[in-house]
């Protein structure tokens, strides 16, 4: 049996703010939306999971996680310059964490399309730093 399930009936503004609220205090970790128009219901919870690693629910399985030596494996920011070997890099990524914090990255299998990819996009990140860090210190 499924508990702490809510449904919202309705994606319009209401609907949707609703969905965050609860969402972001822990009070229903699973919100289901429903409306006339799949598509934004579908976009609305999209939206709205972006906000998922600020909720409380995320914080809760961190601090578990962390408390009771789970080593559980969770998506998370951390700076990792061995991740990858991509360099002096944070990422988000599956990361294993216990009562020492992070214990490790949980290795990826990119291949060498997906790659190359993530190096071309960190590349351009970490240029556009460059040009935001050379512009502060001019001014």
């Amino acid at each position: 049996m499924l508990k702490d399930r809510v449904a919202i009936v309705g994606v319009g503004n209401v609907g949707a703010t609703t969905a965050y609220a609860l969402l972001l205090s822990g009070l229903a970790p699973d919100v289901v939306l429903i409306n006339r128009d799949r598509n934004k219901a579908e976009g609305e919870a999209e939206d709205i999971s972006h906000a998922e690693p600020w909720s409380h629910t995320t914080l809760v399985r961190v601090l578990r996680s962390i408390l009771r030596d789970q080593n559980t494996v969770l998506t998370v920011g951390s700076k990792m310059p061995e991740a990858l070997g991509l360099g002096d890099v944070t990422m988000s990524l599956p990361t294993i964490v216990n009562t020492r914090g992070i214990e490790g990255v949980v290795p990826l299998n990119l291949d060498p399309a997906e790659q190359k990819a993530l190096t071309s996009s960190i590349e351009g990140i970490q240029k556009q730093i460059a040009v935001i860090e050379e512009a502060a210190t001019a001014s």
